[in-house]
């Protein structure tokens, strides 16, 4: 399965986001710093979240991005179909009798299984993980 950059990085904003929102709003300027992405393409994928649902926006001084509550339960496929145009894990290269029996016997068994894992992984899940693994190791104090 080839995911694309913008859902790559949507994820990896969404995650951001999610970790550090709290109980305010996240500017995209601090995300796209921490993340090292482009703001601009980062105001694009918001675009897309938000429409969907998943972010709300909040313009001004103190405005930003937070994350609606209930998307927090969503899961990995549903944010990677929002961003993505298609999941498949390969797509039939000819219509030769032995590329469609690998098509069906192997190549559509793999999507559907990298679906069901997807599924299964929420964006609380991830973020959870991302709290426990990553953000200790920048909480470090020196005496």
């Amino acid at each position: 399965m080839k995911v694309s950059t913008t859902s790559r990085y949507g994820l990896r904003a969404l995650i951001d986001l999610a970790a550090h929102s709290h109980s305010s709003y996240v500017s995209l300027a601090s995300i796209a710093e921490r993340q090292k992405i482009s703001q601009k393409y980062l105001e694009s994928i918001f675009k897309i979240l938000a429409k969907a649902g998943i972010v709300r926006a909040v313009k001004g001084a103190y405005g930003g991005y937070k994350i609606v509550d209930e998307a927090l339960q969503i899961s990995v496929k549903k944010i990677l179909e929002i961003l993505e145009s298609n999941l498949k894990a390969l797509s039939p290269q000819s219509d030769d009798h032995f590329d469609r029996f690998i098509e069906e016997f192997l190549w559509q068994r793999l999507t559907l299984r990298i679906e069901n894992l997807l599924d299964s992984i929420t964006l609380k899940d991830l973020v959870r993980e991302y709290t426990e693994i990553m953000e200790p190791n920048s909480l470090m104090y020196y005496i």
